[in-house]
């Protein structure tokens, strides 16, 4: 197989994983759920991964980064051989190709068609999401972690300081001279802005 026909075919799974991506986000939960429930094969694996999104996201990046990483490769050694570009034109070409044809156009026109995009994607996903299956756990895992932490962290740091606590602050910095009786009015309007109600504002 030549060098030109494996770079296209790795453009077209760079395609298929951004169209897939795209159809899962705009694609109508509801109707494919419905044809789920009648046993519609294509329909149950795209509703499996509607239920799954995390374990979705994950098969579409890894499955993009190993293609991406491919065509990266290939059109180094091509471009380099057939052409004898620098590294400079090598990375700009193939950054182009894989953003406008990999990219942009199969995001833009799966916008149209999300729904017929979405079940006809759904059975290859799954066959890579099992090939994939070590990797796509290990992703998802770290995923949900990392959404827990940052939603824990946040919790925390809401519940650090509440209203009173920054009003003293403000009191006792004002008192030292640190906080300016300008900046303290402020400050205090704050706080009686958030209590009031839109037509009283």
């Amino acid at each position: 197989m030549s060098d030109v026909v494996i770079l296209i075919l790795l453009i077209v799974l760079s395609g298929f994983f951004a169209a897939s991506e795209m159809a899962f986000v705009v694609a109508n939960k509801l109707k494919i759920e419905l044809r789920a429930r009648k046993n519609n094969i294509p329909a149950k694996s795209a509703h499996f991964f509607l239920q799954n999104s995390q374990h979705f996201f994950s098969t579409i990046l890894i499955g993009n980064n190993v293609v991406n990483i491919a065509f990266a490769s290939m059109s180094t050694i091509f471009l380099f051989r057939t052409f004898g570009m620098g590294d400079g034109s090598i990375l700009i070409i193939s950054t182009v190709v894989i953003l406008l044809f990999g990219e942009l156009i199969p995001k833009y026109f799966s916008r149209e068609i999300a729904d017929s995009v979405l079940l006809t994607a759904s059975i290859p996903l799954r066959i890579i999401s099992f090939v994939f299956y070590p990797f796509i756990k290990i992703t998802s895992s770290l995923s949900s972690f990392l959404t827990q932490f940052s939603s824990a962290t946040e919790e925390s740091i809401s519940s650090l300081f509440n209203r009173e606590d920054i009003e003293t602050l403000v009191k006792e910095g004002h008192e030292a001279g640190a906080v300016h009786q300008s900046e303290k009015d402020i400050i205090s309007r704050v706080f009686d802005l958030g209590e009031q109600r839109v037509y009283e504002a």
